[in-house]
């Protein structure tokens, strides 16, 4: 089990929780997928403002994957997924036709829940494993006003192809109209660290995973969600380099952004903004010898908002 500050309301088997697995519309989870131990790559998970699709005859809400394996911002994947009324959550997957199990916000302490599927990233793309997940505690959590229920996850190996490995076992959950901490799915090797629906933060790693009102948390979005789906499906992005840097960053609009500009900004570690510039052509270079930690870049135009992580030494 595992301690929480002040912001625990209820906690234990004696809680009984139930909602609505995934949201309806208007999300976006954001993350790093790790490929080695070493590299990776920024990917998010998108579901649209309209994004019910009808198939045989079941309605699923559609999520776009979006990721910057090859460089710059692309559509890499679709999935459909819908909240049955019991609290169970569904994958439904074009590839092999079928409908997956993919959580459960019913469950209490101690509950098995069997044949769940969690994802492993094999570049260039998931491995998909089916396994018996263990509910370790439920928890309401609320700050600043958003309260939001979520079922922990015993995070311990299952076996050598470990589908946890997070940065730290609070992030392996479940949450009730947000699906899991990962986007539509659990996955391992992976690090997930926003996630945003209408407008209202679900859960932020850098604020110690706690809910709350929109600010930072629009940092999440790379794409606006009333972008058109053949938009997303461009190469849309930035490349910075080198990354961890120590003195001159190199940052690079790519595809389509790079002939829009957009305004650019440098967050430090706790999110305020230390650099503030408009983009007068498709590269910038910018002296960050000054600074030292985990930053942000974030671009925004009218059509895209883009964020990328760097570390500077």
């Amino acid at each position: 089990m595992r301690t929480y500050l002040a912001c625990i309301i209820t906690f234990g088997s004696a809680l009984a929780v139930s909602g609505q697995f995934y949201p309806d519309a208007n999300a976006l989870w954001c993350g790093t997928i790790l490929i080695e131990s070493t590299t990776g790559f920024s990917a998010q998970f998108q579901m649209g403002l309209t994004p019910d699709t009808l198939i045989s005859g079941t309605s699923y809400e559609k999520v776009n994957a979006i990721g910057n394996a090859s460089g710059s911002y692309e559509f890499i994947g679709e999935y459909y997924v819908r909240s049955d009324p019991s609290g169970k959550g569904y994958l439904y997957l074009p590839s092999i036709g079928v409908e997956v199990l993919t959580g459960d916000v019913a469950t209490q302490v101690g509950d098995t829940v069997h044949d769940v599927l969690v994802a492993v990233w094999n570049a260039p793309g998931f491995t998909f494993l089916f396994r018996d997940l263990v509910v370790d505690s439920v928890v309401v959590l609320s700050n600043e006003g958003v309260s939001v229920t979520r079922h922990y996850l015993d995070p311990t190996p299952i076996n050598q192809f470990n589908p946890f490995n997070p940065i730290s076992p609070s992030q392996v959950f479940w949450q009730a109209g947000m699906g899991t901490a990962y986007g539509p799915f659990v996955i391992g090797s992976s690090s997930f660290y926003q996630c945003v629906v209408n407008d209202t933060m679900q859960y932020d790693i850098s604020n110690g995973g706690l809910p709350g009102p929109g600010g930072a948390g629009q940092l999440c979005w790379q794409l606006n969600l009333a972008t058109p789906e053949t938009a997303i499906r461009g190469h849309v992005g930035m490349k910075i380099s080198p990354n961890p840097v120590a003195d001159d960053l190199v940052i690079e609009l790519v595809g389509s952004a790079a002939h829009r500009g957009g305004r650019l900004a440098l967050l430090d570690p706790i999110g305020r903004v230390v650099l503030e510039a408009q983009m007068q052509g498709p590269v910038m270079v910018l002296d960050v010898s000054p600074m030292n930690g985990f930053y942000t870049v974030v671009i925004e135009s009218e059509a895209t908002r883009m964020i990328e992580r760097v570390i500077i030494q």
